[in-house]
């Protein structure tokens, strides 16, 4: 096997719509309109020389025949997850491995062709906690409090409408957990976000057997996803970094976000996948190298892609960091590519 590198790209538009299938009691009954963003991801390959601005322009093409238009008269039941597929639909030429559409910031769809549909839903609550494991110096010892943000995923069949099952459930979880020390409920005497994840999972699987996984963000920059098998923890951290990508002439800049995510097995006492300020310190060599620096000026870089640069960081990285499982690097909003690591190569 190799790794894979991937392209996303993201647009927005404005429409109108009303659900049928909901309960009466649901405001999307009733016309309303939302600010939709669109994401979609396809697989890079040199033969194909996709790059981020084709793409962008290719989305952007086919969603323009959905803005400021009523959704209905395209999509008889213009749900998140159908919108989803119709653009998957319209951006069929372009191979797209995934289109996700986002109505608000609390809810949305994700489709991984050919034939998996998934909804989410997401709600946040303050909490206090320590970790009880870490040792005696290590700051999350002592009491300390997030706002904790929560993402329940769930798998759906088209044409049904689960997302007020998501919302009953996330209501009531927000209930158990919100303005509570975490410490104190039981199972969660050393509340990590791996531990919280899996949690929740118990919680919520028995209730919907349909969840496909849950993700917990302790901050804006971290996070823990479970699937009720695995844990998966991501870590971002911004780089600002002047570039001249390949045909261009000036010399400009990103605020580039990149993430790493690690998969490791659970320490049994500590509960948790790995400190996330230990995914800091093994990526410190590489932001060095590139935060406030040309990244034309590094060797190897002289000339560099989006998928130059994301080849390159996990070069300097996977030899050293065997947990890591995937890198993204994102120019802006929902604009970059991503690195899926070969994990297998480890077992050779």
């Amino acid at each position: 096997m190799e790794d894979n590198i991937y392209l996303s790209s993201m647009t927005y538009f404005h429409a109108a719509r009303h659900l049928d299938l909901v309960s009466d009691k649901s405001k999307s009954k009733s016309l309303h309109g939302h600010n939709f963003k669109v994401s979609t991801r396809i697989k890079f390959t040199n033969e194909a020389r996709d790059n981020l601005d084709s793409l962008k322009e290719r989305i952007k093409k086919q969603v323009n025949n959905l803005n400021y238009s009523l959704l209905n008269d395209h999509i008889s039941e213009p749900s998140d997850i159908n919108i989803a597929n119709k653009i998957a639909e319209l951006l069929e030429d372009s191979s797209p491995v995934s289109v996700s559409v986002c109505s608000t910031e609390i809810e949305g769809a994700n489709i991984e062709l050919p034939d998996r549909n998934e909804i989410w839903r997401s709600f946040t609550f303050q909490a206090a906690h320590q970790l009880p494991k870490v040792p005696l110096e290590h700051k999350c010892r002592n009491m300390h409090g997030h706002t904790f943000r929560v993402v329940l995923y769930s798998e759906v069949q088209l044409g049904n409408n689960q997302v007020e099952d998501l919302d009953k459930i996330s209501n009531e979880l927000k209930l158990t957990l919100n303005k509570k020390c975490l410490n104190e409920i039981k199972g969660l005497e050393n509340p990590t976000s791996e531990i919280l994840a899996s949690w929740i999972w118990n919680k919520v699987s028995n209730a919907n057997p349909v969840i496909t996984k849950v993700e917990v963000m302790e901050t804006d920059h971290s996070g823990c996803i479970f699937d009720g098998m695995n844990h998966e923890i991501w870590r971002q951290t911004s780089l600002e970094s002047a570039i001249s990508y390949k045909g261009d002439k000036e010399i400009y800049g990103f605020g580039y976000k990149v993430t790493l995510y690690v998969e490791a097995p659970l320490d049994r006492v500590k509960g948790w996948v790995m400190d996330f300020g230990d995914v800091k310190e093994l990526f410190k060599p590489v932001f060095q190298k590139m935060d406030h620096h040309n990244l034309n000026e590094i060797e190897g870089l002289e000339d560099p892609s989006i998928t130059d640069l994301i080849k390159w960081i996990g070069g300097q990285l996977k030899e050293k960091f065997p947990e890591l499982s995937r890198l993204d690097l994102y120019e802006s909003e929902g604009v970059g590519a991503e690195l899926y690591i070969d994990k297998d190569r480890y077992e050779r």
